[in-house]
């Protein structure tokens, strides 16, 4: 798949004409990695998430995540505590945090792939409407010892309020 992050429509027509979206089977794998990674959140089981995630895996910030967290905010962060800190913060404060992900690019070569996504989160609370972003995420990954790992995330996330 060879389409830009936000091709949307094009996608769907792409797919139609071609009969087939489906990853090829060397792009298979790390779309697998990062569909699990993103299903282990939803299912908030943050173990199995960070099971895809290569030892010393960062996110790659451009920005801080909350409007109250103020400007100033490291380029990179540890993968592994990010998402046990976010995690634990979520998932005892919302009633259910979904992530829909819909891979749009995949380019393997060799033992290095980019899985660029069109991503969905909606957080709920159980009372009012739901918090629901969507933005782009590019995932970097590994082949190491025959598994794909992520090593590096880095989205667009729009900046929310606190």
């Amino acid at each position: 798949m060879h389409l830009p992050p936000s091709s949307g429509p094009v996608l769907l027509a792409s797919c139609v004409l071609l009969a087939s979206c489906a990853p090829s089977p060397e792009e298979r794998g790390p779309v697998d990695a990062v569909l699990a990674f993103n299903e282990a959140i939803t299912d908030q089981d943050v173990d199995a998430a960070l099971a895809a995630v290569a030892t010393g895996g960062v996110q790659l910030n451009l920005h801080s995540s909350h409007a109250d967290m103020g400007e100033e905010t490291a380029l990179t962060q540890d993968l592994d505590a990010l998402w046990r800190t976010v995690g634990t913060v979520l998932f005892n404060t919302l009633a259910a945090y979904d992530r829909i992900v819909e891979p749009v690019d995949v380019e393997v070569d060799g033992d290095i792939a980019t899985v660029w996504t069109e991503t969905r989160t909606v957080a709920s609370s159980g009372d009012g409407d739901p918090t629901v972003l969507d933005f782009t995420e590019v995932y970097l990954l590994l082949r190491l010892d025959d598994a794909w790992k992520i090593a590096a995330v880095a989205n667009n996330r729009p900046v929310t309020a606190p």
